[in-house]
């Protein structure tokens, strides 16, 4: 079994990542591109999930993601994070006034392994 780890930097880059992506999409109506210069990590297919919480009084806003490994990392947690945003079923679309009183977090998950129960 091969051991996935990211780096403090590679993580702190998908969350800002995440924020940048809602912020142009509220903003603009545009979903941005991947940054093409990323490590290689992150250019792997990984599931992700992009949670939103307000931070005073903390509470979800919103979480979508992707459980299985369809997209590469930057593309998944793009999507992921404007989904969260504006799809999540349970929540209104966040408006970009809501931007300053949120906080972004990035959950990358390991790739499925299959389970043999006997």
């Amino acid at each position: 079994m091969v051991i996935f780890m990211l780096s403090l930097k590679d993580g702190e880059f998908l969350v800002k990542l995440a924020r940048k992506a809602v912020e142009v999409y509220l903003r603009e109506g545009k979903i941005i591109d991947p940054p093409e210069e990323v490590s290689e990590k992150l250019k792997e297919k990984r599931g992700v999930f992009v949670t939103i919480n307000t931070f005073k009084p903390k509470e979800l806003r919103g979480c979508i993601g992707f459980p299985e490994p369809i997209y590469p990392l930057v593309e998944a947690t793009i999507k992921a994070a404007i989904h969260s945003a504006t799809e999540d079923p349970r929540f209104p679309p966040m408006m970009e006034e809501e931007l300053d009183n949120v906080v972004f977090e990035v959950s990358v998950l390991t790739k499925p392994e299959l389970i043999v129960v006997k």
